[in-house]
C-alpha cells in the first residue's frame, strides 16, 4: 500500500510538472506575440485560412485563401501563434501557396539562443535540422535552443521566433552532428494564420538609421570625454 501511495504522489507530481511546462510554453508564446507586435507595429498583417494541403506532401506546402487581391506577394513570412511556419510561394488572385519551414526546399538563416548564426533546413518529414553542428567550436553542446530568424541574407526580418527546443537524444547528436527539431505545433491544427507584410527595404533603412544614431552617440560621448579630460 505504501508503494501505491508513493506511485500516486509521483503521478500527481508528473501531472503538475506537465501542466507547469504547458503554462510556461503558453507564457513564452504570448510574450513572443507581444514582442512581435511591438517590434513590427508599423507593418500590416493579414489573417488567412488554410483551404487545402498538398496531399501526401503535407509537410511541404499548403494553400491559403488570400492572394494578390489582398496585396499578398511572394516571399512574405507566414506565422501561426507568433511562430514562423513558412513563407508565401506562388500567388494567385484569390489564394496563395505557403512553403513550409519543414519543406525540403526551405533554408533559413537563424540564430541559436540569440548568438551564433546557422542554417535551418527543412527535412520534408515534419522536422527541420541544423547539419554539421559543432557547438560553436566547443565540445560543450547545450540541451536547450531558442531559434529565431537572423535577418542575414534572408527574406525575413531579424528576431521572428521559430521555436524553443530541448535536445533529447544527445547520443544521436554525437553520432550525426545534426540538431533535429520538431516544430512546437501540429500542422493539422493550423486552420488560421497571419501573413506579415514586411517591407525589407524599410527594415534595412531603419537599421541603417539606427546604426547612424548609435555612431553619432558614440562620437558625442568621445567628444564629451575629451572636453572633460583637461
Amino acid at each position: 500500500k505504501e508503494n501505491e501511495e508513493l506511485q500516486s504522489k509521483l503521478d500527481d507530481m508528473t501531472i503538475d510538472n506537465t501542466r507547469l511546462r504547458q503554462e510556461q510554453y503558453e507564457l513564452e508564446r504570448l510574450q513572443e506575440l507581444y514582442k512581435l507586435d511591438q517590434n513590427y507595429a508599423d507593418y500590416k498583417k493579414v489573417g488567412a485560412h488554410v483551404i487545402a494541403s498538398s496531399g501526401s506532401n503535407w509537410f511541404s506546402t499548403f494553400t491559403i485563401d488570400k492572394g494578390s487581391n489582398d496585396n499578398i506577394i511572394k516571399g512574405l513570412p507566414v506565422l501561426y501563434n507568433g511562430i514562423l511556419i513558412g513563407k508565401i510561394g506562388e500567388v494567385n488572385q484569390n489564394f496563395s501557396e505557403v512553403i513550409l519551414v519543414t519543406s525540403k526546399n526551405s533554408r533559413i538563416s537563424v540564430t541559436l539562443n540569440g548568438g551564433e548564426t546557422q542554417i535551418l533546413r527543412g527535412n520534408g518529414n515534419g522536422t527541420y535540422s541544423i547539419f554539421n553542428y559543432n557547438g560553436n567550436g566547443t565540445e560543450v553542446v547545450q540541451r536547450f535552443y531558442k531559434v529565431e530568424t537572423s535577418g542575414i541574407s534572408d527574406l525575413f526580418p531579424k528576431g521572428i521566433a521559430i521555436g524553443s527546443f530541448y535536445l533529447k537524444d544527445m547520443n544521436s547528436y554525437k553520432k550525426t552532428k545534426e540538431l533535429i527539431f520538431k516544430p512546437p505545433y501540429k500542422l493539422n491544427d493550423i486552420k488560421q494564420l497571419m501573413v506579415y507584410k514586411f517591407d525589407n527595404n524599410k527594415l534595412l533603412k531603419d537599421d541603417i538609421l539606427q546604426n547612424q544614431e548609435i555612431q553619432q552617440q558614440i562620437e558625442k560621448n568621445k567628444q564629451y570625454i575629451k572636453d572633460n579630460s583637461n
